[in-house]
């Protein structure tokens, strides 16, 4: 069995988890960067739209796969070196992506080519840095106690959502002036998070006994994380839903044109946001809730987001003021669930539930637009009840191990 012996001195604490922070940040910016430079550049280049989405599509689907593997990677090298390594692999796969792009613009090769590229490039790095967020959950998880894991987790979630904000930003004011540079600065700022990772994150003492008979590991069928695995996808389920149709919302119940709708989808989706960071970040940091309460008052106020929507599409106040109740809703719920998975198993465990969490919220990811552009094509509302009840069937999962568990 592993044996740790905690070398976390407590006065580096906090910039440890800073660090982390800081890394995921810079993950989150090079994502949404993707996002926002990906489309322009495939016009260019000539790439389809479905070309697009399929290579999005598959490097989702290898994340997926390859988290749950990176679990026990995790477990054997230890967290900090699982997470500098996925860093590095996400530094290089920014360089080696901008790089691509920009001699696919100068058409040096054929779009077929340019088309198997991208997909090898981002399947492959997906693949290489799906430890990233499972290694810096794991990191969190074996320096804090028990009473301020959620606090802790929330920390760490709420860096992908700063990210997101930023990211945009980057994109619209350095794009103008070249497509590939935001892409670049989002390789040397990744570089930085990697370099603050080595330096600061402090590595663990791993003792490794004769009888690996007692080696324990975590199951994607154990008991006790299974209905949490569940509460997650679901809750990526509808957190995905939201985020793929708000737009077609937007410019279908407002009556307003394409470029309008763009604009009106930007300022919803950023008060989600803003909302779900500032909850996160300063809500969850300052008041340390336990799972449960944050999991009940998280499901409430995405109850309340989703039922406005079903209630009052055609005023554009409600769709702002349902943002922000999402916002807050999925910034409770989600570190809730996450932080209830780590207080379910044992500390020399923690590498494989992160990563089994991490997979079942990519494949939540995976699936929700897919599902959530069907039933919206069916009826808006039915689609916004569907995220209820797939909120309600999460919190039940998720209350289930709570109570069991009693943490």
């Amino acid at each position: 069995m592993r044996l740790f012996t905690n070398g976390f001195n407590k006065d580096s604490v906090l910039l440890q988890h800073i660090t982390l922070v800081i890394g995921l940040v810079c993950v989150g910016i090079g994502q949404t960067l993707l996002y926002t430079i990906l489309g322009p550049a495939s016009r260019t280049i000539g790439l389809s739209e479905v070309g697009v989405g399929t290579i999005v599509t598959s490097a989702a689907l290898i994340i997926t796969v390859a988290s749950g593997l990176w679990g026990g990677v995790i477990t054997k090298v230890g967290s900090k070196t699982a997470y500098a390594a996925g860093m590095a692999c996400y530094t290089l796969g920014s360089f080696s992506l901008a790089y691509a792009i920009g001699l696919s613009i100068e058409n040096t090769f054929s779009v077929t080519l340019v088309f198997y590229l991208l997909l090898g490039i981002r399947c492959v790095t997906g693949f290489l840095t799906a430890g990233i967020h499972p290694s810096a959950m794991t990191y969190i998880s074996e320096s804090t106690s028990r009473e301020k894991r959620s606090a802790a987790i929330a920390l760490i979630s709420s860096a992908y959502g700063i990210g997101s904000i930023i990211g945009p930003m980057l994109g619209s004011f350095m794009g103008g002036g070249s497509l590939l540079l935001p892409l670049y600065v989002a390789g040397i700022i990744s570089l930085l998070g990697t370099v603050m990772g080595l330096i600061f994150l402090k590595g663990k003492d791993v003792h490794i006994e004769v009888n690996k008979n007692k080696v324990r590991s975590v199951k994607l069928t154990d008991t006790r994380t299974l209905p949490i695995l569940i509460a997650i996808a679901l809750t990526y389920v509808s957190f995905s839903a939201y985020q793929q149709t708000i737009s077609f919302y937007v410019q279908d119940n407002l009556n307003v044109s394409p470029n309008q709708s763009v604009v009106l989808t930007g300022y919803a989706v950023s008060i989600m946001a803003v909302c779900m960071v500032v909850t996160q970040l300063f809500y969850i940091q300052a008041f340390k809730p336990k799972p449960k309460s944050l999991l009940l008052f998280g499901l409430f106020s995405c109850v309340i987001g989703f039922l406005l929507l079903v209630l009052f599409s055609k005023v554009l106040l409600f769709i702002y003021v349902e943002s922000g109740f999402l916002g807050i809703g999925f910034g409770m719920m989600i570190p809730a669930i996450q932080s209830s998975a780590s207080l379910a198993v044992n500390e020399d465990e923690q590498g494989g539930v992160a990563g089994f969490l991490f997979g079942a919220s990519a494949f939540g990811y995976v699936i929700g637009p897919l599902l959530a552009t069907y039933v919206y094509s069916v009826n808006s509302k039915i689609l916004f009840s569907v995220c209820i009840l797939a909120s309600m069937i999460s919190a039940l999962s998720t209350l289930k191990i709570i109570n069991n568990r009693n943490f």
